[in-house]
C-alpha cells in the first residue's frame, strides 16, 4: 500500500499532495489517482496554450499574442529566448508557433510548439496583418468580413488562454441586438451537413438567419405561420421547413455570402433548396405581408404620421396564397429532357408557354430556366432532328443549336418564334429578355400584377387611355384600338431603343391621368408613352 501511494505521489506534479481518506472499521483506503493524474495532465495542456489577449472596434480585431507560460513550457539556452510567431490563412485560421529565438537552437519533436485556431468568423486578408512587438511577442490585426461586434474570439476558445486588451478595447461599440430564430414543432433546425443530407431527397425551404437581423423578425413570425397552414395542404408532403443560424454555421454562410445577407436587407428571403438541382444553387422566395387598417384606432392614436411609427391599427398577416404559389412553381424540374416526338407534343401541351433548345449546354439552358419559372416551361431535346429547320429567310440547318419559343399569347406570325442570339455558348441574359417580353399578348389592360410584371423587363410602356363606358365614343375607341395594336405588333422586340411593350387603360375618370403627370386631363382616347406604369 505504502509503495503504491509513492508511486501515486510520482505522478504529480510539484507541490501536489495526495489526498487519501479512510471509511469504516477496516480503514479501507479510498485512491482518487485516476482524476488526480487527469487534473495534473489537464494542467500541463493548459500551461501549453498560447496566450492572448484581444480588442475589437466595429471593424477589426486586434490580438497579441505572448509566449506560453508554466512549468511545461520547453526552455531555451541562457542566450536565447522562446518567442512566438504568428500567421494567418483565409477565410479564418489563425496559426501560433514558439521556437527558440536563435536559430543553433530549434525546438522539434515533442518539444516542437504549434497551434492552429479557427476564429469566431471569417476576415478578409486586406488589411489583415501581423507586427512583432518587442523581442518575444507578437500583434496580430485581423479585419472583420462582416462589421459588428464579435461575441468571442475563437471558435474553440478552450485552445487558448484569452484575456481582454482594454487599452486597444472600443468601450464604445454597442452590443447587437438579438432575435429568437423561427422555431415550432414542424420548422427542423439544421446545419450544413444536416441540410445536405435532407435536400438529397425532400423540397427544403430555410431560413438563412443572422440572428442580430432584427429586421427579419416580424417575416420570420409570418413564415412560422405559413409553414403550419400551407404545409397541411396536400401537395406539400415533400416539403420540409427549416430555419439554420449562419453565424454558427460558417459553411452555410459562406455559401450564400454572394448575396450578403448580413447587411439585414428587408427582403429576408427564403432558401429552396430541392434534390434536382445544386446544394449552392437554392431559389429565393419571399414571405410577403398583407396589412390590416382599422381606421378608427388610427385617427385617434396620437402618434400617427410619426417617423418611424407604426399605426396602433395596422395589423400584418401572412400572404398564404402567395407563399403556396411561389412554393408549387418550384416543384417542377427546371429542365425537362425532351427522348422522342411523343414526348416533345405532350410537353408542348402541359404549359402556355414554352421554350425548346436543341444541341445547347444543358447546364447553361437549366440556369436560365430557373430564372424564368413560372414564366415559360424549359425542355430539351435529345434529338437535333425534332425541331425543323426554319425557312432560308431566318433559320439554321438541321443539326445545329438552337432555341425555339412557343407562346400561347403569341400572334400567328409568331408562333414558333427562334432565338437569334448567341446559342453556343448560350447567352442567358439576352434569352431571358427575350422570353420575357414574347410571352406578353400584344396588349393587354392595365392591372396591379402587370405593373410589377413589364417593370421587371425594363422596355417603355406605350399606354392607350380609352374610355369603354363611354358609349357615344365606340367608334373611336374602335378605331383607336385597331391602330393601337398595329402600332404594338410593329414596334414588338427587344431592342429598349427601339420597341415597346403595350398596356391599355381603361378609365372613367381622368383624375388618375394626374400620375403621368397630365394636370390638364386629355379628352379619350389618347396614347402616352412611360418607363414605369402608375
Amino acid at each position: 500500500m505504502v509503495d503504491t501511494l509513492s508511486t501515486c505521489q510520482q505522478t504529480l506534479p510539484p507541490g501536489r499532495q495526495l489526498v487519501t481518506t479512510r471509511r469504516g472499521k477496516k480503514g479501507v483506503l479510498v485512491f482518487v489517482y485516476l482524476a488526480l493524474v487527469l487534473v495534473a495532465n489537464g494542467k500541463v495542456a493548459r500551461d501549453l496554450r498560447p496566450q492572448l489577449r484581444w480588442a475589437q472596434t466595429n471593424t477589426s480585431i486586434f490580438i497579441t499574442v505572448e509566449t506560453p507560460r508554466g512549468p511545461s513550457a520547453p526552455s531555451c539556452d541562457p542566450d536565447s529566448a522562446l518567442q512566438v510567431e504568428a500567421t494567418l490563412e483565409v477565410p479564418d485560421r489563425l496559426i501560433i508557433t514558439a521556437n527558440c529565438s536563435r536559430t543553433s537552437q530549434s525546438l522539434a519533436g515533442p518539444d516542437k510548439l504549434r497551434w492552429e485556431m479557427a476564429l469566431r468568423e471569417d476576415f478578409i486578408a486586406d488589411g489583415s496583418r501581423t507586427e512583432r512587438t518587442g523581442s518575444t511577442g507578437v500583434v496580430v490585426v485581423i479585419k472583420k468580413l462582416i462589421v459588428h461586434r464579435w461575441d468571442r474570439l475563437l471558435w474553440d476558445e478552450a485552445e487558448a488562454s484569452i484575456s481582454k486588451d482594454w487599452k486597444r478595447e472600443d468601450r464604445d461599440l454597442p452590443d447587437a441586438d438579438e432575435v429568437e430564430l423561427p422555431k415550432a414543432h414542424n420548422i427542423l433546425r439544421v446545419s450544413f451537413e444536416g441540410l445536405r443530407k435532407t435536400a438529397s431527397n425532400q423540397i427544403v425551404v430555410a431560413a438563412l438567419r443572422y440572428t442580430w437581423c432584427t429586421v427579419c423578425e416580424e417575416k420570420d413570425k409570418a413564415f412560422v405561420k405559413a409553414t403550419k397552414v400551407v404545409g397541411s395542404k396536400a401537395g406539400f408532403e415533400s416539403f420540409v421547413f427549416a430555419v439554420a443560424d449562419l453565424r454558427e454555421d460558417k459553411r452555410l454562410a459562406r455559401m450564400v455570402a454572394a448575396e450578403k445577407m448580413h447587411e439585414c436587407h428587408k427582403r429576408c428571403p427564403l432558401h429552396v433548396f430541392k434534390p434536382d438541382e445544386p446544394l449552392d444553387e437554392p431559389y429565393k422566395v419571399e414571405m410577403q405581408l398583407l396589412y390590416e387598417m382599422d381606421e378608427y384606432s388610427m385617427m385617434t392614436d396620437p402618434m400617427a404620421g410619426a417617423p418611424g411609427h407604426t399605426p396602433k391599427g395596422q395589423t400584418a398577416k401572412p400572404n398564404f396564397e402567395r407563399f403556396e404559389r411561389d412554393l408549387k412553381r418550384l416543384v417542377p424540374p427546371a429542365l425537362t429532357h425532351l427522348r422522342d416526338a411523343d414526348g416533345l407534343v405532350q410537353f408542348v401541351k402541359s404549359s402556355d408557354n414554352v421554350v425548346l433548345g436543341s444541341g445547347v449546354d444543358a447546364t447553361q439552358f437549366r440556369r436560365t430556366a430557373r430564372g424564368l419559372r413560372g414564366v415559360a416551361a424549359f425542355g430539351l431535346l435529345d434529338d437535333l432532328g425534332l425541331l425543323p429547320p426554319q425557312p432560308p429567310s431566318g433559320g439554321r440547318d438541321v443539326g445545329e443549336p438552337v432555341v425555339e419559343l412557343r407562346a400561347a399569347e403569341a400572334t400567328q406570325a409568331r408562333a414558333h418564334l427562334r432565338f437569334e442570339g448567341e446559342v453556343k455558348p448560350l447567352a442567358s441574359e439576352e434569352l431571358d429578355h427575350f422570353v420575357r417580353v414574347h410571352v406578353q399578348p400584344l396588349a393587354q389592360n392595365y392591372s396591379w400584377d402587370l405593373k410589377d410584371k413589364l417593370e421587371v423587363i425594363g422596355l417603355p410602356v406605350a399606354v392607350l387611355w380609352v374610355n369603354r363606358s363611354d358609349m357615344n365614343n365606340t367608334n373611336t375607341t374602335m378605331r383607336a384600338l385597331e391602330a393601337f395594336n398595329l402600332l404594338c405588333d410593329r414596334r414588338r422586340g427587344t431592342n429598349v431603343s427601339r420597341n415597346v411593350l403595350c398596356c391599355i387603360q381603361d378609365e372613367s375618370y381622368s383624375y388618375y391621368q394626374r400620375e403621368y403627370g397630365s394636370h390638364e386631363p386629355y379628352p379619350y382616347p389618347f396614347l402616352g408613352l412611360t418607363k414605369k406604369l402608375g
